[in-house]
């Protein structure tokens, strides 16, 4: 259930879907449609690919799992409780098992991503 006026919105995990993208499995809670300042997802890293965006700076909040961020080929060890600012141009690739809150500035965009 979405609660939203023109103070505020309200958006519950449980009422999103998961949809496959890039880096895995994405549930969109703040999205471009919301506001145009950032997004906010929550993110299983599952068959990550290596990409990088020309626009947007990244946030990656890990809550739960580990595994490692590979950014510009260097692979840098993650855990709950990890933070990564990730700027734009900057490959990178998630890694193993973990649950990672995303934030965006800009908001998401899937046409930002390009691949080597």
């Amino acid at each position: 259930m979405s609660t939203q006026t023109e103070g505020y919105l309200v958006r519950h995990l449980d009422d999103l879907d998961a949809h496959r993208s890039t880096c895995g499995l994405r549930r969109q809670l703040i999205t471009a449609e919301d506001n145009d300042v950032l997004s906010c997802s929550l993110l299983d890293i599952d068959d990550a690919n290596s990409h990088y965006h020309k626009e947007t700076t990244e946030i990656y909040h890990v809550l739960a799992g580990e595994g490692e961020l590979v950014l510009d080929g260097e692979a840098v060890p993650v855990r709950a409780g990890t933070s990564v600012l990730i700027h734009p141009g900057t490959r990178h690739q998630g890694r193993g098992g973990f649950r990672t809150l995303v934030v965006c500035s800009p908001p998401y965009d899937p046409t930002d991503q390009y691949y080597d």
